[in-house]
């Protein structure tokens, strides 16, 4: 049994959607027990399930991470979790062979029949925009780097902050797809919070 959540924590990723409504399937809901109580550690989005922990890097730097699952059923995800915990052995990160420039049509054919025709364009002419930057790049490969670039970039360029959020936003949506689809294992860091902008006033004319 699971119990839906509307907040997540993070940045870009899943904050908002190209069409400016939440969307419901990028969260993650907390799967309960059968006395409907929230399993320590496991969640779910979508049919995937996902292990959350605390894991420490190589400086000893602890970070939480969530894991996709193999399991399939919540008493198989009890057990995977457990496995984890005790072993603390994460599966290594997929390494996709396809690059963004390979993937991305994909995703747009995906949601072709799902979201309006002026929202797949916007998403068609962003997916190009990033191409120019991370297009070469392995699916896995894209790093905080190249968002931080591709921002300052485009704020010198004279992007609204807006535009700008909206560009992650569509980076996000297709990085989300290749994960569901085990191309990856996380997308690239999150901790870049949106750009706060607010809107031109504009000039009020005497009657």
């Amino acid at each position: 049994m699971v119990k839906k959540i509307n907040k997540v924590g993070g940045a870009y990723f899943g904050a908002y959607s190209s069409s400016g409504k939440s969307s419901s399937n990028k969260s993650f809901s907390p799967v309960l027990d059968s006395s409907n109580r929230a399993i320590r550690g496991l969640w779910k989005r979508r049919n995937v399930f996902y292990a959350r922990l605390s894991l420490s890097d190589h400086f000893g730097r602890k970070n939480q991470r969530r894991i996709p699952l193999k399991a399939t059923t919540v008493i198989q995800a009890q057990a995977e979790l457990e496995y984890l915990r005790k072993s603390r052995t994460v599966p290594a990160q997929p390494k996709s062979s396809l690059n963004w420039s390979d993937y991305w049509p994909s995703y747009l054919a995906s949601i072709k029949q799902l979201k309006r025709p002026r929202t797949v364009n916007s998403e068609r002419l962003h997916c190009r925009h990033w191409d120019k930057l991370i297009g070469k790049l392995k699916l896995h490969q894209i790093s905080k780097v190249e968002l931080l670039y591709f921002r300052a970039i485009k704020l010198e360029e004279g992007w609204a902050g807006l535009t700008v959020n909206l560009a992650f936003t569509v980076l996000g949506n297709v990085l989300t797809h290749a994960q569901d689809k085990s191309l990856i294992d996380t997308p690239p860091p999150t901790g870049l919070k949106p750009i706060r902008w607010k809107p031109k006033k504009r000039p009020l004319f005497a009657s």
